[in-house]
């Protein structure tokens, strides 16, 4: 079995979107919900809900629901992200290699216009490719998946990092086994955050958190959306 969780905070305008596309899939579904919008009562439409009482980050909202899986690989997207046809099933084929011990894919902007596209492509899709070449894995929270007994082994996410902890977890499971990036399994998420945010802002935060982790061993601390006006796991 496969299991699927969705950390949403204050998700109830995009939540029935997300998972009207992963219900209709072979899995079970799980929603972590967290703040007070209504979202746990529009998810219990579509799949079990686990309320997230302490909201403290999507990392702490995804290992409540890893914990809660049935499945023996667990798929993580999120609230505002749209996974299309066939996209559990995708992740299965990847997992059918028992060496596989962590997978992702690769993200578009949902709507948008042509610079969100370069933004998404940029960032989103060439460099998680490139940084795989070298060891550097980035598995995108909103598009990765993970064996439940070897995600545990490792504790999950690390839930004291504000930023970067889903590629954090992926460079301590490489050493569990093999760790994937495909470009074939693609989702879709909203853009809004980071144009609130503005893409150069957050592409200058990520650069500083990035050297600030490899270079200094610092964990972030920050949110990167800190000033982002929708606030969102």
């Amino acid at each position: 079995m496969i299991s699927v969780v969705v950390p949403a905070y204050n998700e109830r305008k995009t939540i029935s979107k997300c998972l009207s596309a992963i219900h209709p899939q072979d899995c079970e579904l799980i929603v972590v919900a967290g703040g007070s919008d209504g979202t746990a009562k529009v998810a219990k439409k579509y799949g079990r809900v686990i309320k997230d009482t302490k909201c403290i980050g999507a990392g702490a909202a995804r290992n409540i629901g890893a914990a809660a899986a049935k499945g023996s690989v667990v798929l993580f997207t999120d609230g505002d992200t749209v996974v299309p046809p066939g996209w559990v099933e995708a992740y299965r084929e990847v997992f059918r290699d028992k060496q596989v011990v962590a997978a992702g894919g690769v993200v578009e902007p949902l709507g948008g216009g042509v610079v969100d596209g370069f933004v998404f492509k940029l960032n989103q899709d060439w460099l998680y490719r490139f940084t795989a070449v070298f060891g550097l894995y980035q598995l995108s929270g909103n598009n990765c998946g993970y064996r439940k007994n070897e995600f545990l082994a490792e504790k999950g996410f690390d839930e004291g990092m504000s930023m970067l902890e889903d590629t954090e977890l992926p460079m301590r499971m490489k050493k569990r086994g093999k760790v994937v990036v495909d470009r074939g399994i693609c989702v879709r998420t909203s853009p809004r955050r980071m144009r609130e945010n503005g893409y150069l802002a957050t592409g200058i935060g990520f650069v500083k958190e990035y050297f600030s982790w490899l270079v200094l061993g610092r964990k972030p601390r920050r949110g990167y959306f800190a000033s982002a006006k929708a606030k969102s796991y």
